[in-house]
């Protein structure tokens, strides 16, 4: 380290990065990178910078006893290179079907001599999801603390001006609900008019706009609802992972439709048969009859941008709540 024209001395680093530095995060994901190697066939391991999570299937092949061992290598791994567990911040979730509900939960699950906890839901990277892979405990967190933010903004402002409040709104609050809806956008209704809701309380407090219906305040304030916003977040991500915007493999999400008709675009996608309601809702099955209902001029856009304007011109009236 050098501060003005004073150098600090040099010793060995023998664990660990330097924090601070740009280069650190660099540092650190080569310094814990062979940690996947740990994992024996059948077993996963998802890496987030310091976040780390591992997950199997269990059939006939890979037992608990599997993801035991790995949870034990790891720890021994840790070990070695001087790098603390925190078995406090750990947990075991079973995502199983309502069928299978006893399925591998008489196992206990160790690091060291700390038995971890079984959980029902858990936060992931600031999303929440129970066992059941549904996002309605998200869904409920976002929407408490958006509710506690919008109100702050009417404490917070003098200005009553409703231009201005509502900029406030989509700054301060809207993000909160938004984050990551491709991921948990919620297929019950009363999930969809819990985040409604926040806008709908904020709209209706506005100045001169208590006796105009929610739609009418959207129209008055150059506001989409949130369940609109959603569909076009979630068609944006749709055009990103087809023209390879993103990290993912197209083929993992889609499969193009060979078939050729006259509505719709060139680009059709293939909807397969799904085995339950939440499969069918999640991101690559709900977005599918949206896609293939944009005509060509969105759909063969040369660019992020050139897409992100042009659905932002469409009008979902079906995706909007009429109601208060």
């Amino acid at each position: 380290m050098k501060v003005n024209k004073s150098c600090s001395s040099l010793l060995p680093v023998i664990s660990g990065v330097p924090q601070g530095s740009v280069i650190g995060p660099v540092l650190f994901i080569l310094y814990v990178n062979d940690i996947c190697t740990l994992a024996p066939i059948g077993v996963t391991i998802k890496l987030f910078a310091d976040d780390t999570k591992l997950y199997t299937v269990f059939r006939d092949s890979i037992s608990a006893t599997c993801l035991q061992s790995c949870l034990t290598a790891i720890s021994e791994w840790c070990d070695h290179w001087q790098l603390t567990l925190s078995p406090a911040k750990c947990s075991v979730m079973h995502i199983v079907s309502a069928r299978q509900r006893s399925i591998n939960k008489n196992f206990d699950y160790y690091i060291g001599q700390t038995k971890l906890p079984v959980v029902d839901y858990i936060t992931d990277l600031g999303i929440t999801y129970n066992n059941r892979l549904r996002f309605s405990p998200h869904v409920d967190r976002i929407v408490a603390k958006a509710s506690l933010r919008a109100k702050l903004i009417f404490s917070c402002f003098q200005s009553r001006n409703p231009n201005l409040l509502s900029k406030a709104f989509c700054v301060f609050v809207r993000p909160l609900l938004e984050f990551s809806s491709v991921v948990w956008n919620p297929m019950f209704k009363q999930d969809i008019n819990k985040l409604e809701s926040v806008q709908r309380r904020f709209t209706k407090r506005l100045k001169g706009l208590r006796n105009f219906s929610y739609e009418a305040r959207l129209t008055h304030l150059g506001l989409d609802s949130l369940h609109c916003r959603r569909t076009k977040a979630d068609l944006l991500m749709c055009y990103k992972i087809i023209n390879n915007y993103t990290c993912t493999q197209p083929d993992s999400f889609f499969t193009f439709s060979s078939t050729i008709v006259t509505r719709g675009n060139s680009r059709k996608l293939n909807k397969s048969h799904t085995s339950s309601a939440r499969d069918g809702h999640s991101f690559s099955k709900r977005i599918i009859n949206m896609w293939n209902s944009l005509p060509d001029c969105i759909v063969l856009s040369k660019s992020v941008d050139t897409f992100r304007m042009h659905v932002n011109k469409m009008h979902f009236s079906d995706y909007c709540c009429n109601t208060d």
